[in-house]
């Protein structure tokens, strides 16, 4: 986050679930798909209200279109250390990789069927 910053002076983040703090104090983990808009310009980032139009009937576009849950800034404190990465200097991210992988790896086995996996 601190390397995009760096070059999006405005920046806003959405998870898609809310945080659950009670799955976080007793398994440790926040594991979420999020998505990150950003812009160049420092007048910050706004979204307007859906239309009918933007919706086309859709029970699915009327839940997700509008980005809810946003992440605030003090939720990245993880990594802060790290600084800002420049070209080649991608090696401080594979131990964030390493976890990403292994956070990943379990919620897919609690998602999906281990026979699936096992026959993948």
């Amino acid at each position: 986050m601190q390397t995009i910053r760096e070059v999006f002076p405005s920046c806003r983040i959405f998870r898609e679930h809310p945080r659950d703090e009670e799955a976080i104090e007793r398994d440790g983990s926040d594991f979420t798909n999020m998505v990150i808009f950003c812009t160049k310009l420092a007048t910050g980032i706004s979204f307007r209200e859906p239309t009918a139009g933007d919706i086309l009937n859709s029970p699915s576009r009327e839940a997700f279109l509008m980005p809810k849950h946003e992440v605030a800034d003090k939720d990245f404190l993880v990594g802060r250390d790290e600084g800002i990465l420049r070209r080649n200097d991608t090696g401080k991210l594979v131990k964030w990789h390493e976890k990403s992988a292994l956070g990943h790896w379990t919620v897919m086995r609690q998602v999906v069927p281990k026979e699936v996996w096992e026959n993948w």
